[in-house]
């Protein structure tokens, strides 16, 4: 049996990671990206913008495996990473809607009320 502290770290290269980035942001000609609040982030040389609430064209899934990738590059990718801090601020985007999601599902379906009452009492 092979223990996680045994198991090599998991690696995406750098090629992807870049491409990747390149592919979910926006180089902001549309407009509506350069609006207030959206995200500025450094990718292959170029500023490329993510607009807040800006991955409605990706599933559940996709934020999931884009948070996934987006922490694993940090590290396959660590000298841009340390310079621009592009996968992290990435990451905490993907973080944030996925959050926002959540949130919005349990108003849509009049969930709030009981998530909050639950909360309270497993959390005395």
């Amino acid at each position: 049996m092979i223990d996680a502290a045994s198991k090599p770290a998991e690696t995406i290269p750098v090629q992807q990671c870049s491409a990747d980035t390149q592919a979910w942001t926006t180089d902001g000609s549309d407009r509506q990206t350069t609006m207030i609040g959206a995200v500025l982030i450094m990718v292959n040389g170029q500023i490329r913008y993510m607009p807040m609430g800006g991955t409605s064209h990706a599933t559940m899934g996709d934020l999931v495996m884009r948070i996934h990738e987006m922490s694993v590059c940090q590290t396959s990718d660590a000298d841009f990473q340390k310079q621009f801090n592009t996968y992290a601020v990435l990451q905490k985007h993907y973080e944030e809607e996925r959050m926002t999601r959540y949130i919005l599902f349990l108003y849509k379906h009049n969930l709030m009320d009981q998530f909050v009452k639950e909360d309270a009492a497993e959390n005395k």
